[in-house]
């Protein structure tokens, strides 16, 4: 059985979400990722997968019905997430790109006062086994409620280094060797944006800007009312500092980019198997 690839879904460099037409999981997205040999592993993966699908609620993030299993492919296995589905008309990348500005502002603070509840859970706890990638194509807005989509790879009970593991272990297995070990600054970059309160914030606030440029003045005037005005911020002034102006992308994060949606628009032409 196969299925269509969500118009307009770009989720990372794991997987393309498929939207299931028919069998037990019709009207589900389904997120197929890379296949590995040890079972145990996919195992694990889906425990921590749970434990951070409870964890973001207990933050108060919300999230759609989504679930992880794991499915024999051969003599490997493979994980795979299942996932209520949102129309593209209701991503939160394009809404922001095409809605009056008010609108756009509300949804950019959605998302960064999400960021902040995880950024105080985090400072609360000390617990320093926790991410979050609260960036606008990570979400879908139904019924005026921002839903958070991504739990790919699971950021609780991992610490930044097996945060990196999971990343490289379950990139596209078309990614050859040399360009995995090029692809190290790129991933740091990333997993910045997954645990450090500026990184994380600027890209929310970056990415905003890029949708809107001519409201950037207003956009970055909100975004730091809002953090000036959260109640626990360690990094408060060095957020502050990297908001005094529009954010821009890196020349690591453009090329990083440009690369990944090369892998993408190849799946998109050899959907994968569902379950």
């Amino acid at each position: 059985m196969r299925g269509e690839p969500v118009a307009g879904s770009k989720f990372g460099f794991f997987s393309r979400p498929v939207l299931v037409g028919e069998g037990p999981h019709a009207g589900k997205v389904v997120k197929v990722y890379r296949a590995v040999s040890s079972r145990s592993r996919c195992e694990d993966l889906c425990a921590h997968h749970a434990l951070h699908v409870r964890q973001l609620r207990d933050i108060g993030i919300v999230l759609p019905n989504t679930e992880m299993t794991i499915e024999p492919r051969g003599d490997q296995w493979q994980p795979i997430i299942i996932q209520d589905y949102f129309p593209p008309g209701q991503m939160a990348k394009s809404r922001v790109a095409r809605v009056a500005r008010g609108e756009a502002l509300d949804l950019m603070q959605g998302i960064l006062q999400d960021a902040l509840k995880a950024l105080a859970y985090v400072e609360h706890h000390g617990d320093r086994r926790f991410g979050f990638h609260p960036t606008l194509r990570n979400y879908a807005v139904a019924a005026g409620t921002l839903n958070y989509l991504d739990t790919f790879p699971p950021m609780s009970d991992y610490c930044r280094e097996e945060v990196a593991a999971v990343v490289l272990e379950f990139v596209p297995r078309g990614l050859p060797g040399f360009l995995k070990f090029l692809g190290r600054p790129y991933l740091k970059t990333v997993i910045d944006e997954y645990f450090r309160a500026d990184v994380m914030l600027q890209g929310i606030v970056g990415s905003t800007c890029r949708l809107r440029p001519r409201d950037s003045d207003a956009i970055i005037s909100r975004a730091r009312e809002i953090i000036a005005q959260a109640p626990t911020l360690a990094d408060r002034e060095r957020v502050l500092r990297r908001l005094a102006r529009p954010p821009r992308l890196g020349p690591v994060w453009m090329l990083g980019r440009k690369y990944f949606e090369r892998i993408h628009a190849r799946a998109a032409a050899n959907p994968p198997r569902c379950p």
